[in-house]
């Protein structure tokens, strides 16, 4: 893949979250997002300091936030050292 693609991939999913989320993301679709299974677990992550991505509270408001643009630029890496792991193991 080129770095080209990557970031037209990346720029895609950015605005299909932000049509969907808005540019913040909250508790329970960040967490769902993120690919944990329960609130519980995503709760012990950032207690632990474990999540991939910075997330931050807001005065007046519960739970943690993370911007659209960091959940879709992490999620397009993943997916593509996914696939060029996918691609050196056909090698």
């Amino acid at each position: 893949m080129t770095e080209n693609q990557i970031n037209i991939y990346g720029n895609q999913l950015e605005q299909d979250l932000i049509k969907a989320h808005g540019h913040l993301i909250g508790n329970k679709e960040l967490c769902r997002l993120l690919g944990f299974t329960n609130m519980a677990a995503f709760r012990q992550a950032i207690k632990r300091e474990q999540l991939p991505i910075p997330v931050f509270g807001m005065e007046n408001r519960r739970g943690k936030f993370a911007l659209t643009k960091d959940i879709a630029a992490y999620l397009t890496q993943k997916r593509f050292e996914a696939l060029e792991k996918i691609a050196e193991e056909k090698r």
